[in-house]
């Protein structure tokens, strides 16, 4: 065995200097924050409205949305799939509100760079399956293309994509909850491996959250005293990483502040105590505005704001 110790090539250097991306820097902050929110996840599948960035008269948007990008597609899906399964319910015209001239001109600006964005934004992705489904199941209800994109429908709608279309999602509701009854648990087992791990849809659109066995001993490690753990999870679940997690309430910086918050609180109270009452209580109603109580502990001594309210 050559123990001997030798200089990093610069490749090997470049190797381990390589900074992390976005996405993976996305992952380890979330880890982070997992100690103090087990439950916390994000996902960044866009929908139309997130795409737009439109923040105010939703609603509004999602109507114009489904009748300017969504209907056609939706309409001629149900012409050829879905006569005989849709309940014809006779609606109510109602006038569709105009949005500002604005918004319109806003809207306009990205109508071609939405048209190349289809695969991004989930409304597109999800007529899009939902056309292979009712394709595949009328060819052959049986066949393993049908239940892959039944499956995917199904999954991508249990994700928390926000502001998805209401009128694309009901749809596809109508048609799952239609399908299920024909769904036969033995074909399911049968193309689970397809349907789960080779799922590319599935794992793309999907949330980004704790693992339940890093849910489970982030909880244990809050247990008050010693402990021992024996930690063991399945290769490639994340048990590399979840120290980031587990050392998140021993920051030293953290710890360094809350420290020093805590002694120059000490020092006040005692100088504070040393004072007459009422000129106590005076400097404690003056000095309200000069203390800052968020997270990085910006605190003042008393002698300090003493000195800038000229005491």
């Amino acid at each position: 065995m050559d123990l001997s110790q030798q200089k990093l090539s610069g490749e090997e250097w470049d190797a381990l200097e390589r900074p992390v991306s976005k996405g993976e820097q996305r992952i380890l902050e979330m880890i982070h924050g997992g100690y103090d929110n087990i439950n916390i996840l994000f996902n960044d599948t866009q929908s139309l409205i997130n795409f737009i960035k439109i923040s105010e008269n939703k609603d509004m948007h999602h109507e114009y949305f489904y009748e300017k990008y969504f209907k056609k597609d939706m309409d001629v899906l149900k012409k050829k799939y879905l006569t005989g399964i849709l309940q014809k319910k006779k609606k109510k015209k109602k006038k569709i509100k105009s949005l500002k001239k604005r918004e319109l001109i806003r809207i306009s600006n990205v109508d071609k760079k939405i048209d190349s964005m289809h695969a991004q934004i989930v409304e597109f992705v999800l007529l899009t399956i939902l056309k292979q489904f009712l394709k595949f199941n009328k060819k052959s209800p049986d066949d393993k293309n049908t239940y892959y994109s039944y499956y995917t429908l199904g999954q991508i709608l249990k994700y928390e994509i926000r502001n998805v279309n209401p009128y694309v999602a009901e749809l596809i509701h109508i048609v799952l909850s239609h399908f299920k009854p024909y769904i036969k648990k033995d074909q399911l087992i049968k193309y689970a491996f397809e349907l789960i791990e080779q799922n590319k849809d599935v794992h793309k659109y999907r949330d980004t959250k704790l693992y339940e066995h890093q849910k489970r001993i982030m909880t244990l490690c809050k247990v008050p005293g010693p402990k021992l753990y024996l930690y063991q999870a399945p290769t490639g679940m994340g048990k590399t990483l979840t120290p980031i997690g587990l050392v998140s309430p021993h920051d030293p910086d953290a710890d360094r502040s809350k420290k020093n918050l805590n002694e120059k609180i000490m020092e006040s109270s005692i100088l504070l105590s040393q004072m007459d009452p009422d000129k106590a209580e005076s400097i404690k109603i003056k000095t309200k505005n000069y203390i800052c109580m968020c997270s990085k502990a910006h605190w003042f001594t008393i002698g300090e704001i003493l000195y800038s309210i000229g005491y």
